[in-house]
């Protein structure tokens, strides 16, 4: 997972200037716009159960790979020559052929990931109809200039499940492997994430009193859960064109009790494409 080692990969990562969340008009979303909080899920709690399950390999014969072995070994304290032996065995052993994270048992270790799914896409007639309750939700609107949106990380696309190399992979290279590489059939998405989970107290002291983004964003994770966002990250909200009257009344209650300074708009159907327009609403015409 992203450690200090990934900051220079962090740095890089530059999302869009707004990303966006399809909801439909629940608790969750009074949750989003009255409290400002979001809720990380963890991947076994997706619609694609085909998501974070990348194969692990290990090549057991390369030196790279017994050099780790021994700093491994050495690191918990294990000097006996037989144990040492019964380990190396287990280890070619299980790292025959890449094989199902699950079946490792490092599966554990995604249960501890918190993640929170956005879109650069507001007008993805796919999304409207599959996340905004058939048109009648809404589109919520994030500046990634805050916290932690401008900490997202871009969902890459491939038929082939990715194999993550336990020994030679840097940290951001297993978290591109394991948490951000999805099917093809979900490129309509264009999916960002944001990513928590539970530091190392080691890795937080290594920022020791660093009160930048990527520090806060450091100390402040816990694995899934509930998340508090600057409520001026929330930047916008888009209507869906088969919203109810009473659910307008809803979120724009929402939106005035939340004090949210943002951009109210409207998802209308084009006349003569298959296309959702983003049209801007009256200032008042919700108040």
């Amino acid at each position: 997972m992203p450690e200090l080692a990934a900051v220079d990969e962090i740095v890089k990562n530059k999302p869009p200037l707004r990303l966006f969340k399809y909801r439909q008009v629940n608790a969750a979303t009074e949750q989003l716009l009255l409290d400002n909080e979001i809720y990380c899920s963890t991947p076994y709690q997706f619609n694609d159960p085909f998501e974070c399950r990348p194969l692990v390999h290990l090549d057991v014969h390369s030196t790279e790979t017994k050099e780790w072995l021994n700093r491994n070994m050495a690191e918990r304290g294990i000097t006996n020559p037989s144990k040492k032996l019964a380990i190396r065995r287990r280890m070619k052993h299980s790292y025959v052929n890449p094989r199902p994270i699950e079946e490792l048992g490092f599966d554990k270790v995604l249960r501890q990931i918190g993640i929170y799914s956005m879109t650069a896409d507001p007008a993805s007639l796919l999304m409207w109809s599959h996340y905004a309750d058939a048109h009648k939700g809404i589109c919520v609107e994030f500046s990634t200039g805050l916290w932690p949106f401008n900490l997202a990380w871009k969902v890459v696309y491939s038929n082939e499940y990715p194999v993550v190399d336990r020994v030679k992979d840097k940290a951001f290279d297993s978290m591109n492997k394991s948490l951000l590489t999805k099917a093809p059939s979900w490129e309509y998405e264009q999916e960002w994430r944001l990513i928590m989970r539970t530091p190392e107290r080691s890795e937080i002291d290594r920022f020791g009193t660093r009160t930048d983004d990527l520090a806060r964003w450091t100390r402040d994770q816990h694995g899934p859960g509930i998340y508090q966002i600057p409520k001026e990250s929330i930047t916008g909200v888009i209507l869906g064109m088969r919203i109810s009257d009473t659910d307008r009344d809803r979120v724009t209650k929402w939106i005035r009790e939340g004090r949210l300074n943002l951009e109210l708009r409207r998802a209308n159907r084009n006349k003569s494409q298959f296309r959702v327009d983003i049209e801007s609403t009256s200032p008042n015409a919700y108040r």
